[in-house]
């Protein structure tokens, strides 16, 4: 009797999955760890040796992506490669050309959202904590670690899963995510947090300014606040140089 994938050969995935970067070739990527992370289920479903050797090669072939979303993939191939073993669809080529379509987008989605867009939006609520100083500066690597892998840990387990339930599946969660919106909100708020920060970091030993430092650093906010609205608004970062230039050069002269 055929063998099928079980919830204990998903969680193998999972598990392997941490392990995708781990070895890394120049010529193909994250083959070897993509190979690593399907290596129980394809030792189970090919009981042929030849068979079993020839699963190894067609993923030993180029595959580079975001390693978290590598989990859509991973459990996508995971139901393909279950489908072959028991009735030779789909064939090599097909499978092959899955991971090939999927990889890139992946790529582009994961990038914009977890290195562009969570990764400082976390580490700003962390830099925070720490710039509130006292007890809860403590709380700052917590906080960063807790937020960011709430995200990082659902898209590692649940892309296997979802992906294994259907292979198109995987493609309407993640628009069901609506990630690049998330992306363009934790970007508008991560920059004026980390813009505060630095204005209330803002010292200086000047006699006058000194005496005025708690004005000037609310001043600095209120133009960071401001600067980021004109962004979110559309403004080009060439109108905002001027009109940094301009009143400066007003104030400058008129003061």
């Amino acid at each position: 009797m055929q063998e099928r994938i079980n919830r204990w050969d998903l969680v193998k995935i999972i598990l392997r999955s941490f392990f995708l970067q781990a070895s890394w070739s120049f010529q193909r990527m994250q083959s070897l760890g993509f190979v690593f992370a399907l290596a129980p289920i394809l030792q189970k479903l090919y009981t042929s040796p030849e068979e079993r050797v020839r699963s190894f090669l067609r993923h030993l072939r180029f595959f580079n992506t975001h390693p978290y979303f590598a989990s859509f993939i991973l459990g996508a191939v995971a139901q393909m490669e279950e489908k072959r073993a028991q009735t030779g669809r789909p064939t090599e080529e097909e499978i092959i050309s899955f991971k090939t379509m999927t990889s890139g987008p992946y790529a582009a989605i994961g990038d914009a959202f977890f290195w562009g867009a969570l990764r400082p939006f976390v580490a700003a609520l962390g830099l925070t904590c720490i710039v509130l100083g006292g007890r809860i500066a403590f709380l700052g690597p917590v906080v960063f670690f807790i937020v960011y892998n709430l995200f990082h840990l659902q898209v590692r387990v649940m892309g296997v899963i979802w992906g294994y339930s259907q292979e198109d599946l995987a493609a309407k969660k993640i628009e069901q995510l609506n990630l690049t919106g998330l992306a363009k909100i934790f970007k508008q708020i991560a920059l004026p947090i980390l813009g505060g920060m630095t204005a209330l970091q803002l010292n200086t030993k000047d006699v006058f300014l000194e005496d005025h430092q708690f004005i000037l650093k609310l001043c600095s906010l209120i133009l960071i606040l401001f600067f980021s609205r004109l962004s979110r608004q559309g403004w080009s970062i060439y109108w905002q140089v001027a009109i940094v230039g301009l009143t400066s050069i007003i104030l400058a002269y008129g003061l």
